[in-house]
């Protein structure tokens, strides 16, 4: 479901006034650990507390996605800041790089 910047922006901003919120899952790419209907509680955290298979909620192309980290840090951004290399679990690749903003 595409999601304007805008509106990413005021989840950003609510998730860390409340500490957490909920969202469901539209699509399988984490299936069968989280089918298509999951809904998820999300928390705010630090790019340095992730580790490979924790859970991460981001925003990419429009579109807030829930994926598994694969990789931390290892290839920089255009920008030089550290990236997240992350898949779903039933995709066959991993997602392109995400930075770690």
């Amino acid at each position: 479901m595409k999601m304007s910047n805008e509106d990413f922006e005021t989840l950003k901003s609510a998730l860390v006034l409340r500490g957490s919120c909920e969202i469901r899952l539209v699509s399988g790419s984490m299936s069968p650990l989280m089918p298509t209907g999951t809904i998820a509680k999300i928390e705010p955290c630090g790019f340095d507390e992730l580790a490979k298979y924790d859970l991460v909620v981001f925003w990419y192309h429009g579109v807030l996605m829930c994926h598994c980290v694969w990789d931390r840090g290892q290839l920089p951004a255009a920008n030089g800041e550290r990236t997240l290399v992350t898949k779903g679990l039933a995709n066959s690749v991993s997602d392109d790089p995400i930075s770690a903003s």
